[in-house]
């Protein structure tokens, strides 16, 4: 597997947990001020 990119995210304080994948994106489960929220990562490689 090659790793195409990296980028360090400063304002990330947080990791998604229990991400699942639908499609050729994952989501993973987000609290955003007490509501749930999705962070979404599509892949496109």
């Amino acid at each position: 597997m090659n790793l195409p990119g990296e980028k360090h995210l400063p304002e990330w304080h947080k990791i998604p947990g229990f991400p699942f994948f639908k499609g050729r994106k994952r989501w993973s489960f987000v609290n955003v001020e007490d509501e749930l929220g999705f962070a979404v990562i599509d892949f496109k490689f």
